[in-house]
């Protein structure tokens, strides 16, 4: 079998979750929607298998994040949208 390159969905094992979008070279690349069995979803843009570039986060206990990703990490502007109400926003690199 060949490796995943292009646009596709993936299940991930073990009921993990599952991804829809780009692939290169078998792994997460360019824009993709990850849902995981936790009730997380991520909806951006994906560098090897890394959230990377602009994206949205939302965690399962209702905390967002919506901004920029660098190497699976929030990295330069953004919001974070608490479940509590409280918006706190990045306005550089941390």
């Amino acid at each position: 079998m060949g490796e995943m390159h292009g646009t596709g969905r993936l299940e991930l094992a073990g009921g993990a979750g599952e991804y829809d979008g780009g692939f290169q070279h078998n792994a997460f690349h360019g824009n993709g929607l990850l849902r995981l069995s936790d009730g997380s979803v991520y909806e951006g843009e994906f560098r090897a298998h890394k959230f990377e570039g602009r994206g949205r986060m939302v965690a399962a206990h209702g905390d967002e994040y919506e901004g920029e990703w660098l190497a699976g990490r929030r990295s330069g502007q953004g919001t974070r949208r608490y479940a509590n109400g409280d918006v706190y926003v990045v306005s550089g690199a941390r």
